[in-house]
């Protein structure tokens, strides 16, 4: 059976290149030119033989794939490739931490990359057809390579995320999600599907204002503080002043670590602070944190 590899770049040349390099030797390649198209990969198809990935794309950048793969049961062994034109350590060491099975810098060559292809292949069952030689390939561009250190240890992110937050525990709970960047909101809601959550997503502060109006309250809420129309800040003040949603649980989201705006958030009546990026672990634990306060309160009040 001829192995599967799906690639996911969106450069045009390099991807190009890497398809017709890995079909003459043999693999049969599935493309993505974005995160976006990754991820609805992801819930449609069979998990490939191997994923190269660049950590650069549009919508949602590789790191949160890697992170989203490893949190996925059906994909989590299946083995990763970062791609990059940067061969900076500490990128390196972020994507070997988060899982990732090799990483390889563009400019190292085509050559490089199909080696480092070869020997993920071969640590796993499926067999990696031989490499055929006889005609030559255009090389990438090529420089000398730093050399990589591999990280000393790598977690599952998947096991470790059920071990601690019990995830069969989240199965129908609704979650309402206030995000506003298209990338960040499409990443948090396919975490938040593959851990057992039904997401109700708003993408403004005044959509998000008639659906607290209109809806049944979820069991918890992700707000953001930056909206482009409404403050989060105000957006949750009007919550609470809702007689139905003033014992819901809301945890803020932000890209910004400002104290002051923790402390509003606070005395508003947020229940937590989360600071994005935020990996699949620790979103999970968070809300599993959050959900079980709300249950652990309602039960004093009955």
């Amino acid at each position: 059976m001829t192995p599967t590899i799906l690639s996911i770049e969106d450069e045009q040349d390099t991807s190009a290149l890497l398809k017709s390099v890995l079909e003459r030797d043999g693999y049969h390649v599935v493309h993505a030119a974005d995160g976006r198209q990754a991820i609805c990969l992801i819930e449609t198809m069979l998990p490939p033989a191997l994923i190269l990935l660049d950590v650069i794309l549009p919508y949602v950048n590789g790191f949160e794939l890697l992170i989203a793969l490893r949190l996925n049961p059906d994909w989590k062994h299946v083995p990763i490739i970062m791609v990059s034109a940067d061969s900076c350590a500490a990128d390196i060491e972020r994507a070997l931490a988060h899982g990732a099975t090799d990483y390889v810098v563009k400019t190292a060559g085509i050559e490089e990359v199909m080696r480092k292809v070869r020997r993920a292949l071969s640590s796993v069952v499926v067999d990696a057809p031989p490499a055929v030689t006889e005609a030559p390939v255009r090389p990438m561009p090529t420089r000398p390579r730093r050399r990589t250190a591999r990280a000393a240890s790598v977690r599952n992110e998947t096991e470790r995320t059920n071990r601690m937050t019990g995830r069969t525990n989240a199965s129908g709970r609704i979650i309402l999600l206030v995000e506003d960047q298209e990338d960040t909101a499409c990443l948090l809601e396919f975490v938040l599907q593959k851990n057992g959550y039904r997401v109700i997503h708003s993408n403004t502060g005044e959509h998000a204002r008639r659906l607290i109006t209109t809806m049944a309250p979820p069991d918890a809420v992700l707000l953001d503080v930056h909206l482009p129309d409404l403050s989060g800040l105000d957006l949750l003040v009007y919550l609470r002043e809702q007689e139905q949603w003033k014992n819901i649980p809301v945890a803020m989201l932000t890209a910004d670590t400002d104290s002051l705006d923790m402390r509003r958030a606070a005395l508003l009546g947020a229940n937590d602070y989360i600071i994005k990026p935020v990996s699949p672990t620790q979103l999970a634990t968070r809300l599993n944190r959050l959900l079980r306060g709300s249950h652990t309160r309602q039960n004093r009040v009955a």
